[in-house]
């Protein structure tokens, strides 16, 4: 960039330094940027055919939609034309064949009109590894093209604009050295650092009255003016310049940071102009080429009527139009400027005018310029009145120059704060004294507290920590004091005692000497993962059990039905055992298959013509081997049609019914099967003697691991999963089941299987 600065245009140039200030501006929104790391604006998950399997509330709002009205649907369902879609339709289709993430950009119209996106693809894979849906994230990039467009358009403007920043010490040792101030006084940074800034610089103070300005800038803590330094060749150079004192979050006082701007031109146009009063028109052509080698706006009105007489280049540029020749009634309408809060300027209060009509000076005065297209640009004008030689005013000069980057910046800001609100996890940030300085809204929906009362109180008032061992507390405080930040696992504690697991990303915050000024934490709720994980263990432990014991069984049965001399009657006794507890331990495994089926979206039904009547009688005769107490029934009426069906996983539901009922029928009994017809469906029961169900149990029967045990000490073995996988696979056919019971009068189990045909892909 330098090289790019130093082909285009003089050293004296007097506008890079506002890329210097943007960068100040980028340093200080990094506590910012790097949450805003952590949050992604809109999320979607499509499956293989690109339907809408979820989609967050900010995914939908832009088209007008709650989450819930875009499941199941495709982009194209939703309304979007086939054209708009044409990009993502490719990404999408590229992810699936190449299982690689994919980014593009797309512009779709919205609730507020046409919106720019730009988003990312990402195959999703299931425990196979096999992509089974496409996670996509978009955000908004609509206000960036039009900044990236406004800097495009005003790129040679902004590409010519650079000041000279440098940082010192109290003692004015110089500490910074920006690329501004290498191009101005052709020191390189390396060359200059650690030294003071009398040595390098050699300033010349107006009027000499150096003591008078260290005087009133240590009071006040700034001072802006006008110096002369001198560059590495010796020559000289004038500078408007801009200091004020650094502080430390106590307010001490640390060093001091300079702005400084080449206005050599502007002092040689100002000595031009004054020079021209006695010249006349033979000194106009002169002052001409002067102002054109000045890459700010320039103008120059003249009494009686304040019309503009002098425009150059850089002033047409920034305003769009050429307004030589206007008076000044129609300076703000021919040529639109505005000030900060929109409103149109009065003619007379113009920075030239005021120099024009009361002789004032005026210095950067901020000021908006809409050009006849819309586009806005701000600048900060510059005026001084033009005397004659009997001190009248004659004359003003006006100056401009461009800061739409840096009050681009100045709104990115703001922007971003207002996004940090927003996202969803806790962002909770404490000063050196450990008391609430930032407060988001997800903080004050975790800990219930609003952030006008949780900034100000100390961190202890708000919530405490409970590590699990004083270890883990101090791996985290060696993590903060070496690296600057640490993440984890903990749990915090509200003022009322409710206790939260949580997920921590904490950091420090510093001034560039290291000085820490706080600590910047994220905090996620991870409360119902870690209940997950928990019940998770709990099933394992249930699951191992359960396996283990028919295990034991039928290696022991058939250990001894193999040894010798065991009459045959106690061979086939204890064969017939292990048949019974492999048919169980089966039984166990195959539940554990469909319910994995089923939570991978992977239970896919074969589904054919099929007797349900031939498929109750197989499953009676299994069972019929299980108890000689109970009498095993089945009650069909004749003529009832074939069902198209899955015939293994309606199987499996009689069995499972059937094997319950057995189950819970302790003292034996008659179990019977029966059918009926209905109007659309067939209705299958499956009927006890019993212990029965209470009222109050009936609901949670079908939920995954739910085990009933009425009679204290029954032995009822089982984990829990028979009617969990028994509702899947009926629903799965488009049935439905239920149970009717009653304490001890038994249990009668329902359940219906459409009689019209399932597609192939249910």
């Amino acid at each position: 960039m330098a090289e790019r600065f130093k082909t285009q245009r003089q050293p004296a140039d007097e506008t890079a330094g506002f890329r210097r200030y943007i960068a100040g501006l980028e340093a200080r929104a990094d506590m910012l940027d790097r949450i805003l790391a952590h949050t992604p604006h809109h999320f979607y998950v499509l499956d293989m055919e690109g339907r809408f399997l979820f989609a967050n509330t900010q995914g939908a709002e832009p088209l007008g939609l709650l989450p819930e009205d875009m499941l199941g649907k495709t982009w194209r369902d939703l309304g979007m034309p086939a054209g708009v879609m044409e990009s993502p339709e490719n990404a999408l289709n590229k992810v699936l064949a190449d299982q690689k993430p994919v980014t593009g950009q797309m512009s779709y119209p919205t609730v507020w009109g046409p919106r720019d996106y730009e988003y990312v693809m990402i195959p999703i894979r299931d425990e196979q590894g096999r992509v089974c849906s496409v996670l996509v994230t978009s955000r908004d990039i609509t206000e960036t093209k039009k900044m990236e467009s406004r800097a495009h358009y005003q790129a040679s403007l902004i590409d010519c604009i650079i000041d000279a920043v440098l940082s010192t010490d109290l003692s004015f040792v110089i500490k910074g050295w920006n690329t501004g101030a290498e191009l101005l006084y052709g020191w390189k940074a390396a060359e200059v650092i650690g030294k003071p800034v009398s040595e390098i610089l050699a300033p010349e103070y107006p009027d000499d009255n150096r003591e008078e300005i260290y005087s009133r800038f240590f009071k006040n803590g700034h001072w802006t003016g006008r110096i002369i330094h001198r560059k590495r060749d010796g020559s000289k150079v004038h500078v408007s310049i801009s200091v004020a004192l650094l502080k430390d979050g106590d307010g001490n006082p640390t060093g001091t940071i300079s702005i400084m701007r080449d206005i050599t031109p502007t002092v040689a146009a100002e000595t031009a102009i004054q020079e021209a009063r006695d010249a006349a028109e033979s000194a106009r052509d002169w002052l001409e080429v002067i102002l054109k080698t000045i890459p700010s706006g320039v103008v120059i009105i003249e009494k009686p009527d304040g019309r503009i007489s002098y425009v150059n280049d850089s002033a047409v540029t920034l305003y769009g139009v050429d307004p030589r020749g206007l008076p000044l009634e129609e300076h703000s309408t021919g040529v639109n400027l505005c000030r900060l809060d929109g409103s149109r300027y009065p003619p007379e209060e113009l920075p030239a005018s005021r120099a024009l009509l009361k002789g004032e000076v005026v210095l950067d005065e901020e000021i908006i310029v809409v050009q006849p297209g819309g586009n806005r640009i701000a600048v900060t004008a510059s005026a001084a009145p033009v005397l004659n030689q009997d001190g009248e005013v004659v004359a003003a000069v006006g100056i401009f120059d461009d800061i739409t980057g840096r009050k681009r910046f100045e709104d990115q800001l703001k922007f971003q704060a207002n996004i940090l609100s927003h996202v969803n996890d806790a962002v909770v940030a404490i000063d050196r004294k450990g008391l609430v300085s930032y407060w988001n809204k997800p903080a004050e929906e975790l800990f219930g507290l609003s952030a006008d009362e949780a900034i100000g109180l100390n961190l202890e008032k708000v919530y405490t920590v409970a590590w699990e061992r004083p270890e883990h507390e101090k791996a985290a405080q060696k993590a903060l004091d070496t690296i600057g930040s640490w993440r984890g696992e903990n749990i915090h504690i509200t003022r009322e005692g409710k206790r939260i697991h949580t997920e921590c990303s904490a950091s420090v915050s510093s001034y560039k000497n290291g000085r820490v000024t706080g600590l910047l934490t994220v905090i996620r709720d991870i409360t119902e993962r870690k209940m997950a994980e928990r019940v998770k263990d709990e099933f394992i432990g249930m699951v191992s059990h359960e396996l283990k014991t028919p295990l034991t069984v039928i290696i022991g049965a058939l250990s001894t039905a193999t040894a010798k001399g065991l009459p045959p009657e106690e061979s086939a006794e204890l064969l017939q055992d292990a048949v019974n507890h492999a048919e169980y331990l089966a039984g166990i495994v195959d539940n554990l298959l469909e319910l994995s089926r089923h939570q991978a979206h992977r239970l896919v039904l074969q589904s054919e013509p099929v007797s349900v009547e031939t498929v109750a009688r197989d499953v009676l005769v299994k069972a019929a081997t299980k108890s000689s107490r109970h009498r095993l029934v089945l009650d069909f009426p004749d003529g009832l049609p074939p069902v198209k069906v899955d015939p293994m996983r309606v199987e499996r539901v009689v069995y499972n019914l059937v094997d319950n009922a057995i189950k819970y029928s302790p003292n034996g009994g008659q179990v019977t099967v029966a059918a009926r017809q209905g109007d659309d469906c067939l209705v299958l029961a499956v009927r006890d003697q019993g212990m029965g169900i209470p009222l109050e149990d009936q609901a949670r029967l079908f939920k995954g691991f739910e085990r009933l045990e009425t009679q204290p000490g029954c032995g009822i073995k089982g984990i829990g999963l028979g009617l969990n996988v028994c509702r899947i696979l009926v629903e799965a056919h488009g049935g439905r089941i239920w149970v009717e019971s009653e304490p001890g009068k038994g249990s009668s189990f329902f359940f219906t299987l459409p009689l019209e045909s399932l597609p192939p892909d249910n």
